[in-house]
């Protein structure tokens, strides 16, 4: 089923025009929309050995290498932290 784009934006402005009292009732209050699709579980981490194998295959010799390390990194210790 493919939403046009004036139906897409009646629908997500409207409960705002009503909160404003800029429109009196809203119409779409009733309509169930589709539910967003999930997965279960969790996304599978990386192993402490695949983590420093990917950070340590970057190239250091150029400037843009060095930012690539260092942004491995500190998503890797950022995502370690979370786990």
């Amino acid at each position: 089923m493919k939403i046009s784009l004036f139906h897409f934006l009646v629908r997500a402005q409207t409960p705002t025009l009503v909160t404003c009292h800029a429109a009196p009732l809203n119409p779409l209050q009733s309509v169930c929309g589709r539910k967003p699709d999930t997965t279960d579980g969790k996304t599978p981490a990386h192993s402490i050995r695949q983590t420093h194998d990917l950070i340590r295959s970057t190239d250091i010799s150029c400037v843009v290498g060095q930012r690539d390390r260092t942004v491995l990194g500190t998503l890797a210790y950022t995502g370690n932290r979370a786990s």
